[in-house]
C-alpha cells in the first residue's frame, strides 16, 4: 500500500471515529491497557469516586475474558486486525447526560509492552467486545472489595462494543516500566535468536539480545518499508494453559510508525507508586518446605533453566518446576534487570554487556516454553521450566503446581510477581505458600518474619500493616531491595487526557495509603511522604547501536521521585535517594542486587551507586 493509500486510510478512520465519539453523550476520561499491576488499583480508585471532578455514586462493572485490546495496524499492509483478549473493568459516575455524563474511566488488562505499543502505535489501539451480539456478562472481578458489578447503561456499552476500528481508542497505556524500556523489550523480542551482530563478539556476551519470536536480526528494531512478517512476529504461548501475548512493532514519541509511517505524538509518562517484585512459592509437596531466603544467585541458576531442583536453593534434592513470565511482561523486564540479567555500563561498548543469567537463556524462541521440551535438569528429572501468561496466570500455576496442575510432573513451584494484594488473594494468609526474602532483604516488611504472604481484609491501610502511615515496603524506600519498579500511567503530552490521569493517580495514592496499600504513591499522599528513591535513567540501545528513545533525563523533583519530564530506560538503574546532589547524572547501572559494590562485594551502597563497568 502507498504512503498515500495509508494517510488517506487513516485519516478516514479518524473521521469515523470522531464521528462516532460525538454521537455518544458520555465523556471519556481515562480508557487505558496494559499492566495488571496497575489493574485493581486504578478500578477502586476510580470506583471510589475521589477522582476530581467525579460525581458520586460511581459505579462498576468487570469481564475476565470478552473484551479485546485491537491493534488495526496490520490491515494497513493487507493483514489482519490483531485481538489481545483481556480481563477488563470500567467505571462510570452520576453526571447527568445533560452535562455530558456519565464520565467513563476503563481499563483491559494485558502486559505492559502491549499497553505500551498500543497507546504508541498510529493508530492507537481499540477496545471491544468484538462484536458480541450482546454486551457480556459481568464477571464480579473484584467482588472481595466492591461487591457485585453493575450492568453498564446502554450509552456506555456502546463505547465498548463493535470489531476491528469500532469501539473506543485508548487514551494511556498502564505500565510497569519506561516506554523506552518497553521499546528495548520489543526488539528483543521481535528479533531472530541470538547476539547482536553490532560490535562483534563482546565479553560478557550471554546469547539472548534477540530471544528468536521475530525474524530481523537479534535485538534488532523493525522499521517501516519491512515486511508484514519482520512487523508482526510469532506469538508467545502459554506453556501452563491458554493464551498468547502477541508481538507487534512499534516506535517511540518523535518517531513513525513501523506499519503507516505515522508521525508518533509526543507523550508523558506519570509516575504512579513504587511496587516490588516478590518471589513466591508453593511447598505443599514438600520439595520447597522451609524456602525462605534466596540469593541472587540461585535464583539465576533456577530461572536460567540450570538445575530445576530444590538444591539450587540449598534444600535437599528433588526436582521443582520454575514459572517464567512473557518477555512482554513489565513484571518479566523488570525482574531480568534487576535480578537476572542486568544491564552494565561500558563506555566502551553500550549494547552487549550484561551481568548474570537470563530467564531466557536456552529458549530460543521455544513456543511454548515447558519442561518437555526445554531442558532443565533435575535430580530425579521431575523438574521443569514453563511459561505462564499474565500474573493471574503466573500465580496460579504456583497455587496448582503440586496438586491440580494438567501441564507435567506434580511438584512445588516458584515464580515472581509485583506485590499486590488481589494478585496474591488467592494464596496469602495460607501456610501452603510463602514468599522469600532475596540476598537476606525482604520485599516487604523490615526483615523476614515469616514465610506467609501478609492479607488484607478490605479495607487495611498502610498504617494496619506496618503500624504508621509512610512506613510501607520499608526496603524498598530505603533503596535496599532491588527487585522494584516505578509503575507508570503513559499519555498525552497535554490537554483534558492528561488532567484525567493525573487525577486518577492522585485518587489512586490516597487510596493505597487508607485502603488497600498495593505500593509506595510516588507523591506525598494522605499523609505519606512518597517516594524518596528513584532509579537512574540511560539510554537504551538496540542491537544495531541504533537509540531507542530518548536520551536519558532524570526527571524534576518536588519533594519525592521524579515528578515528571524524566526521559530513558530506567530498569536495572542504580537506586539513587532524595537529597543528593547528582539528580541530573544519568547511566548509572544496576551492579547487583541490594546496591552492592562491585569494588567491594561487603559494601553496601547508599545512595549513588556506582556503575559496573567490565
Amino acid at each position: 500500500m502507498s504512503k498515500m493509500k495509508i494517510g488517506f486510510a487513516v485519516l478516514l478512520l479518524a473521521a469515523t471515529v470522531s464521528f462516532v465519539s460525538s454521537a455518544q453523550a458520555q465523556t471519556v476520561e481515562v480508557i487505558a491497557s496494559g499492566s495488571s499491576a496497575l489493574w485493581q488499583t486504578l478500578a477502586l480508585a476510580a470506583w471510589n469516586c475521589s477522582v476530581a471532578g467525579a460525581v458520586p455514586p460511581c459505579f462498576h462493572y468487570t469481564n475476565k475474558s470478552n473484551f479485546y485490546v485491537v491493534d488495526h495496524r496490520p490491515t494497513f499492509l493487507s493483514g489482519s486486525d490483531n485481538l489481545d483478549q483481556g480481563g477488563i473493568w470500567i467505571v462510570w459516575d452520576s453526571t447527568p447526560a445533560s452535562k455530558k455524563g456519565p464520565k467513563v474511566w476503563a481499563d483491559l488488562k494485558v502486559d505492559s509492552v502491549v499497553g505500551d505499543r498500543c497507546y504508541l502505535a498510529n493508530p492507537r489501539c481499540y477496545i471491544n467486545d468484538n462484536g458480541a451480539s450482546s454486551f457480556p456478562a459481568a464477571s464480579n472481578a473484584i467482588s472481595f472489595v466492591w461487591g457485585s458489578d453493575t450492568t453498564p447503561p446502554t450509552s456506555v456499552q456502546n463505547l465498548f462494543s463493535g470489531s476491528g476500528a469500532a469501539g473506543t481508542q485508548v487514551n494511556a497505556a498502564a505500565t510497569d516500566i519506561r516506554p523506552e524500556d518497553a521499546g528495548f523489550a520489543i526488539c528483543r523480542v521481535n528479533s531472530a535468536s541470538g547476539q547482536s551482530a553490532a560490535g562483534g563478539p563482546v565479553s560478557g556476551f550471554d546469547g539472548t539480545d534477540g530471544l528468536g519470536y521475530g525474524s530481523v536480526p537479534a535485538g534488532t528494531c523493525a522499521t517501516f518499508g519491512d515486511s508484514l512478517t519482520q512487523l508482526q512476529g510469532t506469538p508467545i504461548s502459554s506453556g501452563v494453559g491458554s493464551g498468547a501475548a502477541n508481538v507487534l512493532a512499534f516506535s517511540q514519541p518523535g518517531g513513525n510508525d513501523p506499519f503507516t509511517n505515522n508521525a508518533i505524538p509526543a507523550a508523558y509518562t506519570v509516575s504512579v507508586g513504587a511496587d516490588p517484585v516478590v518471589f513466591i512459592y508453593g511447598n505443599a509437596g514438600g520439595q520447597l518446605t522451609g524456602l525462605s531466603n534466596v540469593t541472587q544467585a540461585q535464583l539465576q541458576s533456577a530461572f536460567s533453566g540450570a538445575r530445576c531442583d530444590a538444591d539450587a536453593f540449598g534444600l535437599p534434592s528433588a526436582g521443582i518446576q520454575v514459572y517464567l513470565r512473557e518477555p512482554e511482561s513489565g513484571t518479566m523486564n523488570t525482574t531480568e534487570a534487576t535480578v537476572f540479567r542486568m544491564p552494565v555500563n561500558s563506555p566502551a561498548h553500550p549494547l552487549g554487556l550484561v551481568y548474570g543469567a537470563s530467564q531466557e537463556t536456552g529458549v530460543n524462541g521455544t513456543n511454548p516454553l515447558k519442561g518437555t521440551n526445554v531442558a532443565c535438569p533435575s535430580s530425579d528429572g521431575n523438574g521443569g521450566r514453563w511459561r505462564a501468561i499474565g500474573t493471574g496466570q503466573e500465580v496460579s500455576s504456583v497455587q496448582n503446581s503440586f496438586s491440580a496442575n494438567t501441564w507435567g510432573n506434580k511438584t512445588d513451584g516458584i515464580g515472581y510477581s509485583f506485590n499486590g494484594f488481589g494478585n496474591f488473594s488467592a494464596i496469602f494468609g495460607n501456610p501452603a505458600y510463602g514468599y522469600v526474602s532475596v540476598n537476606g532483604i525482604d520485599p516487604i516488611f523490615a526483615t523476614h518474619v515469616s514465610n506467609s504472604l501478609p492479607s488484607c481484609t478490605y479495607p487495611c491501610s498502610e498504617a494496619g500493616i506496618w503500624g504508621a502511615v509512610g512506613t510501607s515496603y520499608p526496603n524498598v524506600r530505603n533503596g535496599s531491595y532491588g527487585a522494584w519498579s516505578v509503575l507508570r500511567i503513559v499519555t498525552a503530552s497535554s490537554g483534558a487526557t492528561l488532567t484525567a490521569v493525573k487525577n486518577l493517580v492522585t485518587a489512586s495514592n490516597n487510596f493505597v495509603v487508607n485502603s488497600v496499600p498495593d505500593y509506595i504513591p510516588a507523591k506525598a499522599a494522605a499523609g505519606d511522604p512518597g517516594l524518596t528513591v528513584w532509579r537512574s535513567h540511560y539510554q537504551q540501545w538496540d542491537g544495531q547501536g541504533n537509540p531507542v528513545g530518548s536520551a536519558p533525563n532524570n526527571g524534576a523533583f518536588s519533594g519525592s521521585n521524579p515528578n515528571g519530564n524524566d526521559k530513558g530506560g530506567d530498569m536495572g538503574g542504580c537506586v539513587l535517594t532524595l537529597g543528593t546532589t547528582d539528580r541530573t547524572i544519568t547511566g548509572y547501572i544496576q551492579s547487583s542486587f541490594g546496591q552492592l559494590d562491585p569494588n567491594d562485594p561487603k559494601k553496601k551502597i547508599k545512595g549513588q551507586c556506582p556503575a559496573r563497568v567490565d
